[in-house]
């Protein structure tokens, strides 16, 4: 049995598939971490997941044109436009929505 949040839940009782896993990652003009950020979750052995990563509406280097290159390749890999300008905590919100 395991302990979770003072609720005694069974062991039968979890799904055998596994779940879904999102991964967030907002981001601001940082082109240069992210073939090193995505290539470091491609390389991972678990495969049901989706990156959604977040670009505030103040970007200017080339982080889209990156992103972009990547999810054309793979679907799992989702690009969000923050259009509204209101930062990273506001595009973390529309991450974990999306989600």
């Amino acid at each position: 049995m395991n302990l979770i949040k003072n609720e005694i839940v069974k062991e039968s009782n979890f799904q055998t598939e596994p779940g879904m896993v999102s991964i967030l990652s907002p981001c601001y003009n940082s082109a240069h971490f992210y073939p090193t950020m995505i290539e470091s979750v491609l390389r991972q052995t678990y495969s049901n997941w989706e990156l959604l990563i977040l670009i505030d509406k103040g970007t200017t280097d080339n982080t889209v044109d990156i992103i972009n290159k990547y999810s054309t390749n793979d679907p799992r890999i989702k690009l969000i436009h923050s259009l509204d300008g209101k930062g990273l905590s506001y595009s973390r919100n529309i991450g974990l929505n999306t989600a």
